[in-house]
């Protein structure tokens, strides 16, 4: 009578224990590394006199490196909150419980009525799922928040979203122009158009990074830009490292010498290149030009004129700072309005052909 799979298994383990001088495949291949083993290696140098805490704490150092801190905060603050409200409906933090805490943020209104946005109950969501990722995968991987990250991705589909309104090129040039406004402020909504900059992407560059270069007899201005505030790899909309070649070429014309004093001044000073927050240049722009725009309307405005301009789509998303292995990414086209962006992409050529 032959053996059932389980009996065949079972007898030889009883087997094996009895005849400890049957090797296996990795006894014979840790033995052959024994017979080529070197005299001396470079373990020891590596320990020296440093004791183990000290090893633990620097390795622990490096691993937050693949983070930036705001990442890091933001994780923090999501996950306090959602260990606060475990304690508070007596459940162990588990997916199932961060999924009770969302969708408890999303019917709860703060102080003054209002409901949290979509993008932040996805970006609290996805920060949970981030820290849980790295715990016991009984608790963190019952598959709730998948299922409400998709639920609030498929409701932000469905709501319009609200783009900053572009400052146009007239208002641009009239504004570098006007009188009794502090000449930073002039050329600050000059410099984020002319480099389809948003607010804190200038404040990310270093001015002593900037140089001024003449190119067949045009005085131009690299400017150079931080990939990433990570120090890992790169993330985001400037996770692109190949961008403009790290750099933009500025070309300002009349306005040259105007830009060069200002990028001195801030060299002299060693500081960024803009020392305003969001918070401050929306303000600014809302006072001297028009109530409607906001930190990102020089970046819009800048990508859309050259869209009127006919400008190949590489090179709006180069200056988007965006990346996409072909065509245009969802993160350059919402800065773009969609009727410009379709003839643009040449959508007429081919139903002429129909």
């Amino acid at each position: 009578m032959s053996l059932r799979p389980t009996e065949l298994h079972n007898t030889a383990v009883m087997y094996r224990n009895r005849h400890y001088n049957i090797p296996t495949v990795a006894d014979l291949f840790l033995d052959s590394l024994d017979r080529h083993r070197p005299q001396r290696r470079r373990t020891r140098d590596l320990i020296r006199e440093l004791p183990l805490e000290t090893l633990k704490e620097d390795l622990h150092k490096f691993l937050e490196m693949s983070l930036e801190e705001s990442t890091l905060r933001g994780y923090a603050g999501a996950w306090t909150d959602m260990l606060e409200f475990c304690a508070l409906v007596r459940l162990p933090p588990c997916e199932y419980a961060a999924a009770l805490y969302i969708r408890r943020l999303m019917l709860t209104p703060d102080a003054k009525g209002k409901y949290l946005l979509l993008s932040t109950l996805l970006n609290t969501s996805k920060s949970i799922s981030a820290v849980s990722g790295r715990l016991d995968p009984l608790l963190w991987r019952q598959g709730f928040l998948p299922i409400v990250n998709r639920i609030l991705v498929k409701m932000g589909a469905k709501i319009p979203t609200h783009q900053a309104q572009p400052i146009l090129r007239h208002q641009v040039y009239e504004f570098l122009n006007r009188p009794n406004v502090p000449e930073i402020h002039r050329i600050l909504v000059y410099l984020s158009w002319k480099l389809c900059a948003r607010a804190d992407d200038l404040r990310k560059c270093r001015a002593s990074d900037c140089r001024e270069v003449t190119h067949q007899g045009r005085q131009l201005i690299v400017v150079r830009w931080v990939p990433s505030e990570r120090r890992g790899a790169g993330s985001g909309r400037q996770k692109n490292l190949h961008a403009l070649g790290h750099a933009c070429v500025l070309d300002c014309g009349v306005y040259h010498r105007r830009v060069m004093d200002y990028l001195k001044q801030r060299q002299r000073i060693q500081g960024p290149l803009s020392p305003y927050s969001t918070e401050q240049v929306t303000a600014f722009l809302k006072k001297y030009i028009d109530k409607k725009l906001t930190a990102h309307s020089p970046k819009r405005g800048g990508l859309q004129e050259l869209v009127a301009m006919n400008a190949p789509i590489e090179l709006i998303v180069r200056m988007a700072r965006h990346k996409e292995e072909r065509g245009l990414p969802m993160s350059t086209r919402v800065y773009l309005s969609p009727i410009p962006l379709a003839l643009l992409e040449r959508t007429q050529d081919a139903t002429a052909m129909l």
